[in-house]
């Protein structure tokens, strides 16, 4: 712990020169990260960093990968090159079923050291605009234009994330800054919120709790495992068995599960068989019920070990389905109006309108009104804004509309959808509900 380090080895700094610095005088583009982006993957069960708890965390198709690479995908309109970090093969892979096929390419330490030429190759000539790496491309690796970085995996390192910041930094003539976009609270872990470049590193405690017998209730082994506490340090109550206890001396039971007063999770005891080979006791403390077959399984299982079937929380399912679908602009969306701006606005054609400037949690576009269009459908939409913002009162012209604009008020939902293969928007009405996530 650091009040606890006695003579460092390090006393005194020679010279320092400062990210900022190197900024200022013109020599690295700056990054900065957008903190309102989509979602996030939830990594607060991650400990030691391994590949199993990487994999819960972030691997599974229906989860937020493909939310979280749509938003991606959105942020880079306007970018030239974006680099993913992605935290396992699988991930990757996750991540390029949700990326344009032709703009995409992936590199992992499995990608042979040729076509891993050609693809930098490739990606330096902007042949391509995407590429999504695991744990390759971290440190000296110079491609100027890339003016994107989303950061879709862990690190506890602050120099490994300022390495992956820096892979945006390089100067270009067409990059004005980078863009980061971190997925996986990497920003929060090493409190980097108001400054990308000063990261608070802390030595890590090594205090563990202390160790409790707990008895087999299905083999009578005793298994030595490290105790739970309350939310002030107390010891939980606990009876022989290992099951949290009331203070009448009844278990605790949430969800058809008694809770375990211990942190482990299977008994380590072993059972002779007919056949001479020992198998490992069955009992768990804790389990993960399949919804398909029933089979308990491990708490942090991903795949059931009955049916193979992917273990998602049916209310977590559903609200990542939900997620996707408004990450998608092609789909009818009713969302709160954030922002709304009008003026009056002459179109190309010479007709006079309101253009108003929408921006929701999705997305950000412009609507034309004209009162006076030939289609009924525009007209309708007028109408049907008007009323929105007029309390159900229909302006007769646009010179009325704009003259008494300051006593009305701007919808407070619209409801759109982004035209295939355009960059215009479609919007059908004003002031309905919004979408609401779905609850079990």
């Amino acid at each position: 712990p650091s009040d606890q380090t006695n003579d460092p080895y390090f006393h005194s700094m020679v010279y320092r020169i400062t990210a900022p610095f190197l900024i200022e005088q013109g020599f690295l583009t700056r990054p900065h990260a957008d903190p309102n982006h989509l979602a996030s993957y939830d990594t607060s069960a991650i400990k030691r960093h391994s590949q199993s708890e990487y994999e819960k965390a972030f691997e599974g198709k229906g989860r937020k990968t493909a939310a979280i690479i749509a938003d991606v995908v959105g942020h880079a309109r306007e970018r030239m090159a974006v680099m993913i970090f992605a935290a396992t093969i699988r991930h990757a892979k996750e991540c390029m079923e949700s990326l344009p096929p032709e703009m995409a390419r992936m590199v992992t330490g499995e990608t042979p050291k040729a076509e891993r030429k050609q693809i930098v190759a490739d990606f330096k000539a902007m042949r391509f605009k995407y590429l999504v790496n695991v744990a390759v491309y971290t440190t000296g690796f110079d491609v100027p234009h890339v003016d994107l970085i989303a950061i879709l995996r862990p690190t506890e390192s602050a120099s490994l994330l300022q390495q992956i910041i820096g892979r945006g930094m390089r100067l270009h003539p067409d990059k004005q800054d980078c863009l980061i976009l971190d997925y996986a609270e990497n920003i929060e872990r090493h409190q980097l919120e108001s400054d990308l470049f000063t990261p608070q590193i802390k030595a890590r405690s090594t205090k563990k709790g202390e160790p409790v017998a707990v008895k087999c209730p299905l083999c009578s082994s005793t298994n030595e495992f490290t105790k739970r506490k309350t939310d002030d340090g107390d010891d939980l109550l606990m009876d022989d068995e290992g099951y949290q206890v009331d203070l009448a001396g009844n278990r605790i039971e949430i969800e058809g599960q008694f809770l375990p007063g211990h942190y482990g999770r299977r008994c380590f005891g072993f059972q002779m068989m007919p056949n001479g080979k020992a198998d490992r006791c069955e009992h768990r403390w804790a389990v993960k019920l399949c919804p398909t077959c029933q089979h308990e399984n491990d708490i942090t299982a991903r795949d059931c070990e009955g049916c193979g079937e992917e273990l998602i929380d049916p209310n977590t399912k559903l609200n990542e389905q939900f997620h996707r679908m408004k990450a998608d602009p092609l789909q009818v969306s009713t969302d709160e109006v954030r922002e709304f701006y009008m003026t009056k606005w002459k179109s190309n054609a010479g007709n006079m309108t309101i253009k108003a400037s929408y921006k929701t949690d999705y997305a950000s576009f412009d609507v034309w009104y004209n009162p006076e269009s030939r289609a009924g459908r525009i007209r309708n939409l007028y109408e049907d804004f008007s009323r929105a913002y007029y309390n159900g009162k229909i302006a007769p012209d646009l010179d009325t509309f704009m003259q008494y604009k300051e006593k009305g008020m701007p919808p407070k939902t619209i409801t759109y959808q982004k035209q295939k293969g355009k960059q215009y928007w479609n919007v059908y009405a004003h002031n309905k509900p919004i979408d609401r996530e779905p609850e079990l």
